[in-house]
C-alpha cells in the first residue's frame, strides 16, 4: 500500500470535525504557503497527535544523527552522474 492509498484510509475513518480541523491545513500544504512556518508546523502535529487514528513521532522533528561524509579519491559518483545528464 503506498502513502496516498494510507491517508485516503486514515480519512475515511475521521468524522466531520475532524475533517474540518484539518482541512484548512490541508490546503495550505497543497498550495505551499505557511508549510515550513514553525506555528504552522506545531499546529499540524498537535492536529495529528488528536486523531486517533493517526500515529506521530515522540518527538516533533524528529531527531536525526549527524553523519560524516567519507572521504573519497577521485571525483563523487554524484557529481559525475549529474555532469553527464546535463
Amino acid at each position: 500500500m503506498n502513502l496516498r492509498q494510507e491517508l485516503h484510509e486514515v480519512i475515511d475513518k475521521l468524522d466531520e470535525s475532524q475533517i474540518t480541523r484539518l482541512m484548512p491545513i490541508a490546503r495550505s500544504v497543497q498550495s505551499g504557503s505557511a508549510v515550513r512556518n514553525d506555528l504552522a508546523e506545531r499546529e499540524l502535529f498537535e492536529l495529528l497527535k488528536s486523531l486517533p487514528n493517526v500515529t506521530v513521532p515522540a518527538q516533533w522533528p524528529p531527531r536525526f544523527r549527524d553523519v560524516v561524509p567519507i572521504q573519497i579519491d577521485g571525483e563523487p559518483v554524484s557529481e559525475i552522474l549529474i555532469r553527464e545528464r546535463r
